[in-house]
């Protein structure tokens, strides 16, 4: 199911996640990385929460980038884990581990009421910000 990759003058800025009555926008790194998620677009994802601090989904391809030590999450930060995995962070916290960015969430102030530790998960619908 591979999609032809966007070239750099065809990447977006911005995403929408979008479920229920809910929209967040994604403002995006343009990476390798984002150009290869845009390919896959539109994308039903099943977003299930971990660790009472992100929201994580698993998608159909691997993405390409190189992971790097992030050492600090900010709420807001949405990142690439294990080349498959695309993590919504609502909490900010110290991390050993190492992610791919993608970008943040513009509307961080309203990220833990609308996907925090009390939404165990929701399906949401990843696509082009229009």
């Amino acid at each position: 199911m591979t999609k032809t990759k966007l070239s750099l003058k065809d990447a977006a800025q911005s995403l929408h996640l979008k479920w229920d009555d809910h929209q967040l926008t994604l403002d995006l790194e343009i990476s390798g990385t984002s150009l290869d998620l845009q390919a896959l677009l539109p994308l039903q994802l099943e977003l299930v929460d971990l660790n009472r601090n992100e929201k994580y989904a698993d998608l159909p391809e691997e993405l390409s980038g190189q992971a790097k030590r992030v050492r600090q999450i900010n709420a807001g930060d949405v990142m690439i884990f294990a080349g498959n995995c695309l993590v919504i962070f609502y909490e900010s916290f110290s991390t050993p581990y190492a992610y791919v960015r993608l970008g943040s969430i513009r509307e961080k102030e309203q990220l833990a009421d609308l996907i925090g530790s009390k939404v165990r998960r929701f399906t949401a619908t990843l696509e082009v910000a229009s």
